[in-house]
């Protein structure tokens, strides 16, 4: 059982990180699918720029700005083209992308289609 002082700093370390209070001080906030807007080049940098995030991915880390807004452009036409979805995942009321998911490839016609998130 956690003593009150670590649920406490438990707690201060959960809203310093922006992650999810589990002591129940604070209602989780829901996540937000949304299209991929130019806007978010610069979320979509830090998110692909890390290598933990890339090791199991199919592209490279980024190394330039140019790289996530080229990331965009590509996943809003793969979306056109009915070949992918890929959107920004956000928080209610703040409207920043933390992370992206949805169908890598994805086929109709053959009925499936491969998730992936980060």
């Amino acid at each position: 059982m956690a003593s009150a002082a670590s649920t406490s700093s438990s707690s201060s370390a959960a809203a310093a990180s922006g992650a999810a209070d589990v002591t129940g001080d604070e209602a989780p906030r829901p996540l937000i699918l949304r299209e991929l807007r130019d806007d978010d080049a610069d979320a979509v940098y830090g998110l692909f720029s890390d290598d933990a995030v890339t090791r199991y991915h199919d592209l490279d880390t980024f190394t330039e700005i140019a790289q996530a807004r080229g990331f965009i452009v590509r996943m809003r036409q793969r979306f056109a083209d009915r070949s992918g979805i890929r959107w920004g995942i956000t928080r209610e009321g703040d409207d920043i992308v933390i992370g992206t998911g949805g169908f890598n490839r994805w086929s109709l016609h053959d009925g499936f289609a491969h998730l992936g998130y980060d």
